[in-house]
């Protein structure tokens, strides 16, 4: 089961969701995509429970508790079972991590990030306060498809899903953001593998900028950074799950992206996506004449963020949260 909550924007997951870098594409990186089926070894694997840990979050409705849950059934090798755990918010599919290591998760309109890293806390996600981007962590960042998340989900699509270009199209046709904010094609750096048309796995290498460094918390640093992207549903909903783990664990991080893949597959599978809509001529922003001000729309997408206008907005996002979990389950 898929579920998700769309939720107004806190004023630091505005940042984390729309502030990413957008480094330039490089027009002969669509080499570095490669073919291949997931390779994660089986030889001494068995019946293993992981334990189940319930992150924090924070965002429109304020901080929340840990859900709670059962230990997570899985085939694993008992010593690679006894060095994870499943991390859980609120809002985000589970990750396997690290045991041991902290959790906080953050949501919104726009989406919702779950961070797990050696230390960490919600309301250091929510602050930017959060000083670890540099160094091991696990994040899944989720863009909601349907929502002000198109924008960062045209974004990686534009990166890393060529055959699904029309969604993007879409967007960019709204006038909105300029489509110099969308630039197609791999990062030069990112060696990525194809898993079909709606999963791609990639690796950001060491102290470099690319797809694991740009939509989320996580920075170039020392090691480089495993990860997938992954289309869910109609609208679609984009995940990107960034994996940096200490050298003695790297052996983790495979499992690490098998784990998503497994359980947003389902929902992968059944991606059929329909590009957005232009604006219509009439309606788009202007500086001037009949249309309404760009600047004015930002106003409007900026206040929805503040604070002080979370009571303003609860009544609405209560009324539309059924609709949504609905619209997320698979």
């Amino acid at each position: 089961m898929r579920i998700r909550r769309s939720l107004a924007a806190a004023p630091a997951l505005v940042a984390l969701l729309a502030g990413c870098t957008k480094p330039a594409a490089n027009a002969t990186a669509a080499a570095n995509i490669a073919s291949a089926a997931p390779a994660v070894s089986s030889a001494t694997a068995g019946p293993v429970s992981i334990p189940f840990v319930g992150c924090a979050s924070d965002g429109q409705q304020g901080p929340q508790p840990g859900p709670t849950g059962a230990p997570v059934a899985m085939t694993l090798a008992p010593a690679v079972a006894a060095r994870l755990a499943y991390y859980k918010g609120a809002d985000t599919e589970g990750v396997l991590a690290p045991r041991g290591w902290k959790c906080g998760e953050t949501e919104g309109s726009s989406g919702a990030a779950l961070l797990v890293a050696p230390a960490v806390g919600p309301n250091e996600i929510l602050s930017g306060a959060w000083a670890g981007g540099q160094g091991p962590a696990v994040q899944l960042s989720v863009f909601y498809g349907g929502t002000s998340g198109r924008f960062q989900a045209a974004q990686v699509i534009s990166r890393v899903f060529p055959s699904h270009e029309a969604f993007a199209r879409g967007v960019i046709n709204e006038g909105i953001e300029p489509a110099s904010d969308f630039p197609s094609g791999p990062f030069a750096a990112d060696r990525m593998t194809a898993r079909g048309d709606a999963i791609a796995e990639f690796e950001t290498p060491a102290q470099r900028q690319g797809l694991g460094t740009t939509f989320g918390m996580l920075k170039p640093g020392a090691a480089p950074i495993d990860g997938v992207a992954i289309l869910v549903g109609a609208d679609p909903d984009v995940d990107v799950l960034s994996v940096r783990v200490p050298a003695a664990d790297h052996d983790l991080a495979s499992v690490i992206v098998a784990r998503l893949e497994g359980e947003a597959g389902p929902s992968a599978s059944k991606v059929a996506i329909e590009p957005t809509e232009p604006t219509p001529a009439a309606a788009k922003p202007t500086s001037g004449g009949g249309g309404p001000d760009l600047g004015v729309v930002r106003q409007f997408y900026a206040a929805l963020a503040k604070p002080t206008a979370r009571r303003h907005r609860a009544w609405w996002f209560r009324r539309s949260a059924a609709r949504v979990r609905s619209r997320r389950r698979r």
